[in-house]
């Protein structure tokens, strides 16, 4: 295996069957951190499972990033530069939800079209994502990452909708074109307390008519 330490949180790490990413950040985590874990966990199972479900936040997807979610990075890029954007962003969202411990894995003989989060931390931001060479791109980082905020168990339900605008903003796309998007695919983002609801106003830089 050859391995290149890029900076004291990041790792690259390439072998026979694919590279790896290992990203790592020590920071306390904070209260929204643990609103993503446990406060927003309560949401009713059944708006989450089930095609439809799937087939809306696929849509949603699409929506915002066009065929971009579907396409493989950008090759010019070096391992290095893409980890470091990927570093970016988990540094802008650890301001919020604290540090991170995560695994970027590109496995070659993983089957087309497979993205997932697994090994999902039941109290911190970490966990492991694995694509497949056609899904190694931001957006579908994006959309990963935002899995690892969130309970083990939240599929495309209330907290997942709330990491994805979090990530969304981070990345820098405009609130209201996504919030109204995830309106329309019948995407909750809001938690019963209203003190969480302020924290995740204030993060996500978006007014009650966003989160209730």
């Amino acid at each position: 295996m050859e391995q290149t330490q890029v900076n004291d949180g990041f790792r690259v790490e390439v072998c026979e069957g694919g590279t790896r990413y290992v990203f790592t950040n020590d920071k306390k985590q904070t209260q929204l951190g643990k609103d993503f874990k446990h406060h927003l966990s309560w949401y009713p199972k059944a708006r989450t499972q089930g095609a439809r479900k799937h087939m809306e936040i696929n849509d949603f997807d699409r929506q915002v990033w066009g065929r971009k979610m579907w396409l493989p990075r950008d090759v010019k890029k070096s391992h290095v530069e893409f980890g470091e954007i990927i570093q970016k962003l988990l540094n802008s969202l650890s301001k919020f939800v604290g540090g991170y411990s995560i695994i970027v894995s590109m496995p070659r003989n993983l089957k087309l079209t497979t993205a997932r989060a697994s090994n999902i931390g039941p109290k911190g931001f970490a966990g492991l994502i694995e694509m497949a060479p056609d899904r190694v791109n931001l957006p579908t980082v994006l959309h990963e990452v935002s899995h690892l905020m969130c309970y083990p168990h939240a599929n495309h339900g209330n907290a997942f909708g709330a990491a994805y605008l979090l990530s969304m903003r981070m990345f820098g796309l405009p609130m209201r074109t996504v919030s109204n998007i995830m309106g329309r695919n019948s995407l909750c983002f809001w938690a019963r307390d209203e003190e969480v609801n302020d924290r995740l106003r204030s993060a996500i830089g978006v007014d009650r008519d966003v989160i209730a």
